[in-house]
């Protein structure tokens, strides 16, 4: 329907022109009609263009992990991942797991992290480690005592 309104609007210029004069020439009429068809196909493909690049310019999160850490003990705590590669600027994630909470990091940068699990309360280490995150994964790590 949209498509159909489009050619409309595009052949309406030529149509009076070829119905008030009627001694034009046969050439004429068909350059009008070609050139009409030819500011249609333009036309389509200005629109084609537009609807690739608004689909392109959405982000694709596929490149990213998502990291989540289940706190199962009786504490709160507080959860470091730290990027161990260099080149990447990440910095330090920090998450608050309440008591029996859940507190996941969404856009988490591929690579190895170094993690530290604090007592929120004591500040004290519970558990330090290294994890993978890899892209497209969820992974879910579970904090106990």
């Amino acid at each position: 329907m949209k498509t159909l309104i489009i050619f409309l609007m595009a052949m309406l210029p030529f149509c009076p022109s070829i119905l008030s004069q009627p001694a034009q020439t046969s050439n004429q009429t068909v350059d009008q009609i070609i050139g009409g068809s030819e500011v249609v196909v333009e036309l389509f493909k200005a629109l084609n263009s537009k609807k690739k690049n608004r689909q392109k310019k959405g982000k694709d999160f596929s490149a990213f992990g998502k990291l989540c850490f289940q706190n199962t003990s009786d504490i709160p705590v507080k959860v470091k991942l730290e990027n161990l590669d260099e080149a990447s600027n990440v910095g330090v994630i920090e998450l608050v797991i309440p008591v029996n909470g859940k507190e996941c990091s969404l856009r988490t940068v591929p690579g190895i992290y170094m993690y530290s699990i604090i007592d929120q309360d004591e500040e004290i280490i519970i558990r330090k480690g290294e994890l993978i995150v890899e892209p497209s994964i969820d992974q879910t790590k579970v904090v106990d005592r």
